[in-house]
């Protein structure tokens, strides 16, 4: 009795911790993607940190033009995408200089209950303007997921 009491106890043991470790819904994926245009070139990437249930997006934006684009920043944010909370009382709208030829690198954090994938694909979005208080141009960067990492 008493063994398989402790073959139980084991056994459930060993299904908790197991089922613990794995998170079903969350695999392993890495998303890459680029735009460009006569302005900018924007090459991106998004991996899943699956510890924290979030995706780490890269984001290098390179400005091709012969003056300075001016990048879009909403509720302190530079990188959109689809899931993204709406955050209707921001009114912290500002854009940062990239002089031309200089490549601005960042990175963000997006947990994975908010990004929408669809098709194996993320669409993130930047915003640019080519001088302040210029016409805006929202750039679209497809996210598309790595085969080999599925």
């Amino acid at each position: 009795m008493k063994s398989a009491m402790r073959i139980i106890i084991i056994s459930l043991y060993i299904m908790i911790l197991f089922g613990c470790s794995m998170n079903k819904n969350v695999e392993s994926k890495y998303f890459q993607g680029d735009y460009a245009d006569a302005y900018v070139n924007v090459n991106a990437e998004a991996s899943l940190k699956r510890e924290e249930n979030e995706y780490e997006v890269h984001v290098n934006i390179e400005n091709r033009s012969d003056h300075d684009v001016q990048l879009v920043y909403e509720c302190g944010e530079l990188i959109r995408y689809e899931g993204r909370p709406e955050q209707i009382e921001c009114t912290n709208i500002y854009s940062e200089g990239l002089e031309s030829e200089k490549v601005k690198e960042l990175t963000s954090l997006i947990p994975a209950e908010r990004l929408t994938i669809s098709n194996d694909m993320i669409l993130i979005k930047i915003i640019y303007e080519l001088g302040v208080g210029e016409d805006r141009t929202v750039v679209g960067i497809p996210l598309n997921i790595d085969k080999n990492t599925k």
